[in-house]
């Protein structure tokens, strides 16, 4: 990505072995700053000199990179929505980072013990089903994951809304979700037996399986 600003400022932003980083080059005399990743601080930069000629005036630039570190055990971004277990020593939660986690709240300092990590968006919701082995997150990326809470794996995709999947509920004794979206649509899902819905809200008529 780079992006010009009436040629005094050109920002970059790279992936490098999976280590995100950001390059900005100023002007001379200009203000750097450093944008900061939600997850965690920027490392020392590390500034390198040049010069530029830009519409026949020379100008000194500066170039500083950064290395932005993940903090480890924690959410990069705000957290959506959270669900307990029914015993309260696990806490999911799902993220505007993409991703669901599990949290041990047997102590009073909560730890990460799980990630679910697959959706390409925001997590805006999740729900647990049967003996908790079960969870499912619904995504701005428009689907519905199912993953073993155990494994970490997922299960299932379930792809029919058109757009952002805001919100769900469940039975959780009989494994349906209802899910409901920026769409105008709610669906009923029965989270083992399909991956079609068993019924459709307002707007819309049954489903088949």
């Amino acid at each position: 990505l780079e992006i010009n600003f009436t040629g005094d400022a050109v920002m970059g932003v790279q992936k490098d072995a999976d280590v995100p980083s950001l390059s900005l080059s100023v002007g001379e005399g200009a203000l750097s700053s450093c944008w900061e990743d939600p997850g965690g601080p920027c490392a020392t930069p590390r500034m390198l000199g040049g010069t530029t000629n830009l519409g026949g005036t020379r100008r000194k630039q500066r170039r500083i990179s950064y290395i932005l570190r993940e903090e480890a055990g924690r959410h990069r971004s705000g957290v959506n929505s959270i669900t307990l277990s029914a015993r309260g020593d696990t806490l999911y939660s799902a993220s505007r980072d993409g991703t669901a986690r599990a949290w041990n709240t047997a102590n009073t300092r909560s730890r990460c013990v799980k990630v679910y990590d697959s959706h390409t968006d925001w997590v805006n919701d999740c729900v647990l089903l049967g003996n908790e082995t079960t969870l499912v997150t619904g995504s701005s990326d428009t689907s519905i994951k199912v993953w073993n809470t155990q494994t970490e794996e997922c299960v299932n995709t379930l792809c029919l809304h058109n757009d952002y999947v805001k919100a769900l509920a469940c039975a959780q004794h009989k494994g349906f979700v209802a899910s409901g979206g920026l769409d105008r649509e709610v669906y009923l899902w029965d989270i083992e037996a399909s991956k079609h819905p068993i019924a459709q809200g307002p707007g819309g008529g049954a489903g088949g399986g």
